[in-house]
C-alpha cells in the first residue's frame, strides 16, 4: 500500500465516533503518535476494520522528556531515548497491530542521539515491525547530515507547512533527494480559516477555504494530514483531491507572507 494523499492527523482527537466517521468516509492513512496519548482509543477502533492491510498506521517516537513547557529547565538526559522500546512496544499494544506503516523520529535532538535511536528503530524494520522509517521536524542542516548515513531509508519528512509558512532551502533539497514531504498543520492551526483574502478566493470556485489550502498543498506535491472532530469537515477535506485549483488562484496564495509557524516548542530546532 502506498502513502495516501491525504490523511487524519490525530493530534488532540481522542473520540472513537470521529475515527470511524473517518473510516466511513475512506480516510485510510492515520497519523498518531505516543505522546499524543490516543492510540488506545485508535487500536479499539482499528479492531472493528478488519482490513489491516488497507490502513496505513503512521506514529512517532519520542524523546524521554515529556511535556510540559511552563517551567521546565532543560537538560541533555531529557533528550535521551532510554524509553524507546518500552513506548514502541505499548504503541504497538495500544494499536493492536503487528506492525506500524511507518514510524518518524518526532523531534530532532543532536546527529549521535538521532542516529543511535534510528538504528534501533532500523532493528525493528528488519524484523518486520516498521515498514517505513522517516524523520519528522527536521530543518535543512540537520536533514542533510542525517540523510548523508542513512539516505536509502529517508523517503519523507514530515514538517508544519500551509499557505502561510514554506522554508525554500528545506523543500529544495527534499525536492534534489526526492525526499517527499508531508505536511502537517495545513490549516496553521485554523487561523487561515479566518482570512478573508482565502475565504473571497474559496467563494469564487464555489468550494470551502479547507478544500482550497489542502488543493494548494497537493498541487505542490505534499501529501497533507488535516485534522478535524466534524464530519462535514472530514467529508470536505478528504474530498479535497478532486479540486483543481486556477493559476491564478495558486499565484495568489503563493504571494501570502510565508513565515508563521505555529508548532514551536522550547526544543524545536532552528530552521533555516
Amino acid at each position: 500500500m502506498q502513502l495516501p494523499k491525504i490523511g487524519l492527523w490525530t493530534w488532540k482527537v481522542h473520540d472513537e465516533a470521529v475515527f470511524y466517521d473517518a473510516l466511513s468516509l475512506w480516510y485510510r492513512h492515520f497519523d498518531t503518535a505516543w505522546i499524543y496519548h490516543n492510540e488506545e482509543c485508535l487500536g479499539k477502533v482499528f479492531k472493528d476494520y478488519w482490513k489491516r492491510d488497507e490502513l496505513w498506521i503512521s506514529s512517532k517516537i519520542r524523546f524521554d522528556y515529556v511535556p510540559d513547557y511552563s517551567f521546565h529547565v532543560f537538560k541533555d538526559e531529557d533528550f535521551l531515548y532510554s524509553q524507546l522500546e518500552d513506548r514502541f512496544l505499548k504503541t504497538l499494544n495500544d494499536l493492536r497491530t503487528d506492525y506500524l506503516d511507518l514510524v518518524y523520529l518526532h523531534w530532532p535532538t543532536w546527529y549521535e542521539n538521532d542516529a543511535k535511536a534510528f538504528e534501533k528503530l532500523l532493528q525493528y524494520k528488519r524484523e518486520g515491525r516498521i515498514l517505513h522509517l522517516w524523520v519528522s521536524n527536521f530543518p535543512k542542516g540537520m536533514l542533510e547530515k542525517f540523510y548523508s548515513l542513512f539516505w536509502n531509508e529517508i523517503e519523507y519528512l514530515q514538517i508544519e507547512r500551509h499557505a502561510c509558512l514554506e522554508n525554500q532551502l528545506l523543500e529544495g533539497f527534499c525536492k534534489e533527494k526526492n525526499i517527499n514531504i508531508v505536511a502537517y498543520s495545513p490549516f496553521w492551526h485554523g487561523h487561515l480559516l479566518k482570512d478573508k483574502k482565502l475565504m473571497i478566493l474559496a467563494n469564487e470556485m464555489w468550494i470551502s477555504v479547507p478544500q482550497m489550502l489542502l488543493a494548494y498543498l497537493l498541487s505542490k506535491g505534499f501529501f497533507v494530514i488535516p485534522k478535524s472532530s466534524n464530519f462535514q469537515r472530514l467529508q470536505e477535506n478528504i474530498e479535497a483531491w478532486r479540486v483543481v485549483l486556477s493559476e491564478n488562484t495558486v499565484q495568489s496564495i503563493d504571494r501570502l507572507e510565508k513565515h508563521f509557524r505555529y508548532n514551536n516548542p522550547p526544543f524545536a530546532p532552528r530552521y533555516e
